[in-house]
């Protein structure tokens, strides 16, 4: 942390840790609160809203956004470099970093033969839906299903 100017201070190493401890899982602001408060000398809101945007800032994590706009933040790896992508789920809960660079180069070329001009930092995200939420949707469409089969049979 001393190394990007910030202070190591008690929410940010906590913050950070609680992070390390969600990987490859990102966490949002009111996650992290919730997680942070169970613990004996837990930090104000406040105070893990400002680790988290100090952090970000520092360029210590990542952010991404999930369902309905909400920052979700993770662990910027140490390794990374401009070759990077990410899989990103829908939910932004879950973020896999792809540091693959024959991947990257072919993904710069594609998106240059189709107009798109690609910046010396440009990083490639592919959003998917994890198997989390695959299994949670198809258990809320079996939910739905049975639901209409017994009332159907019952009206």
């Amino acid at each position: 942390m001393g190394a990007n100017g910030l202070r190591p201070t008690i929410a940010r190493t906590i913050v950070l840790s609680a992070l390390e401890k969600a990987a490859p899982s990102c966490l949002d602001a009111s996650q992290m609160y919730r997680i942070l408060s169970t613990q004996f000398d837990s930090p104000a809101p406040g105070s893990v809203y400002r680790a988290l945007n100090d952090l970000w800032t520092a360029g210590l994590l990542l952010r991404t956004e999930g369902a309905r706009g909400r920052a979700f933040l993770a662990i910027k790896p140490e390794a990374l470099n401009e070759g990077y992508g990410t899989l990103r789920c829908h939910c932004g809960e879950r973020l896999v970093f792809i540091e693959d660079l024959a991947l990257h180069e072919y993904l710069k070329s594609l998106a240059s033969e189709k107009g798109f001009a690609i910046d010396e930092e440009s990083a490639f995200t592919i959003t998917t839906t994890c198997a989390k939420c695959q299994q949670l949707r198809k258990e809320g469409q079996q939910t739905t299903a049975g639901g209409r089969g017994s009332r159907a049979k019952t009206a």
